[in-house]
């Protein structure tokens, strides 16, 4: 029977989906921070300790605060039953219900079962689909240009962030302060003249690298390389690989990435918004695109 877990419980889960990287990252990075802490999220499996499937939900407070994300991350093995799963989590009481980083074949597995509940069926409004792109190796690290020093990023830097990201309406991007303030891997590069943020990349809540930008007159001068290349490796020391989601438009992103060494992987991660038979109102949540 599903359950919820108690964080002193999570390092079975963690131990599970281990076993599972790099497919289960969307889902073993969420955990894990849960695990060291992060607020307004809870922890289901479909069984315990026999678990074959991982759901990671925004808490009661979390579904009901417009400052929190409302992304929900799920891994499942080919036979768990993702049914019993998703109605004894009461996920399906919410009125919205967005799926973030959920592999194509198990991403049409949950459409067909909330689309068809029979106590409320939900209908999808909206889902996208992005290549996923793999490396546990990248080249050395490129020297940083004259003028510019490195940090990491802090909680402060969230408004700096989301000007330069083309998603940043997308309703997970809430969760990047609070996860810079637990030290997830980041890599920023500043203006030694003007003291100003110019570039970064950071390791996202569900585990990937992105939200890689460099201002428009900082440009042309290998600086999205730079950062892109120090934090795959930071990631490749801790985890033993680096995933990136890009977006099939972002034709320039793709390319920097196969440069260094970045495999495309033969399967699809989908998010998609769901609501539920009945509403036709409350807020709608911008449905993620990668870069």
């Amino acid at each position: 029977m599903a359950e919820c877990l108690p964080v002193h419980e999570l390092g079975g889960v963690l131990k599970m989906l281990y076993t599972h990287l790099p497919d289960s990252m969307a889902v073993y990075s969420p955990v894990e921070l849960v695990s060291r802490g992060l607020s307004g999220y809870v922890v289901y499996v479909d069984r315990f300790p026999n678990i074959s499937a991982v759901l990671v939900m925004p808490d009661d407070a979390g579904f009901h605060s417009s400052d929190h994300e409302k992304s929900v991350f799920l891994f499942s093995l080919p036979h768990s039953d993702i049914q019993s799963l998703l109605d004894m989590s009461g996920l399906l009481k919410q009125e919205n219900i967005t799926f973030c980083v959920v592999w194509e074949d198990v991403y049409e597995k949950v459409k067909g079962v909330i689309t068809s509940w029979q106590a409320s069926p939900f209908t999808e409004l909206a889902s996208s689909g992005s290549a996923v792109y793999y490396t546990d190796n990248v080249p050395e690290i490129p020297d940083l240009p004259g003028g510019y020093t490195t940090r990491s990023l802090v909680p402060t830097d969230y408004e700096m962030i989301i000007t330069g990201v083309e998603y940043k309406k997308a309703n997970y991007v809430k969760s990047v302060k609070r996860i810079l303030a637990m030290g997830t891997l980041s890599v920023g590069v500043e203006d030694e003249g003007s003291k100003t943020l110019v570039a970064w990349s950071l390791q996202q809540l569900y585990g990937y690298l992105g939200m890689t930008f460099v201002q428009p007159e900082h440009r042309n001068k290998g600086l999205g390389k730079y950062v892109t290349t120090r934090l795959a490796r930071m990631m490749i020391d801790k985890n033993g690989f680096c995933m990136a989601a890009i977006g099939g438009q972002n034709t320039p992103s793709i390319s920097m990435h196969l440069k260094l060494g970045f495999t495309r992987m033969n399967r699809l991660f989908y998010s998609g918004l769901f609501r539920a038979t009945g509403f036709t109102t409350g807020s709608n949540v911008a449905i993620m695109s990668c870069s």
